[in-house]
């Protein structure tokens, strides 16, 4: 590997830890996920304990993690009974899709303390503003979002098509 692309790389391993972390997620996951994202082969376990310098069993909790948000998949391989590791396919519509969920999350949040809001009728008129606010960005934002998938997937056939 070049020292250009090491340098890339140790660049995008360092903020991925940064924005998971951020996130709430672990640093290590960022790492972790880092580096299946600069990895043409699936990586075993014990593969990304060696090149991070880290416990497998700690790369085994955030492997985990990585899978069930869809970042990552499990493949296995003939002849060899450890599992192997990669970025999925479709890696950028699994975040998509978590972001909408958490979105959805916090929208029927909202729609619910505003019914609460009508029952209990509450003096605070400033919270129901701001509560409204929210509900009506939130509506916003999931008119903006509606079709993008479709467009995603037009959008990714044409890079993958430019890619070959």
């Amino acid at each position: 590997m070049s020292q250009n692309s090491k340098a890339l790389q140790e660049y995008v391993s360092n903020q991925l830890a940064l924005m998971f972390e951020k996130n709430g997620a672990s640093a290590l996951a960022g790492r972790i996920f880092s580096e299946l994202l600069f990895s043409s082969d699936p990586m075993s376990l014990q593969d990304l304990a060696d090149q991070l310098e880290v416990s497998k069993a700690a790369v085994s909790v955030q492997v985990r993690s990585l899978h069930q948000t869809g970042l990552c998949q499990k493949m296995a391989r003939s002849q060899d009974r450890r599992d192997y590791y990669q970025i999925s396919d479709d890696f950028v519509m699994h975040i998509m899709q978590s972001h909408t969920r958490s979105m959805n999350e916090f929208h029927s949040f909202l729609k619910e303390a505003l019914r609460q809001s009508t029952i209990q009728q509450p003096n605070d008129r400033t919270a129901i503003r701001r509560l409204k606010e929210l509900l009506a960005l939130h509506e916003l934002l999931f008119e903006r979002l509606d079709g993008l998938e479709q467009e995603w997937e037009q959008r990714r056939k044409k890079l993958l098509e430019e890619e070959s």
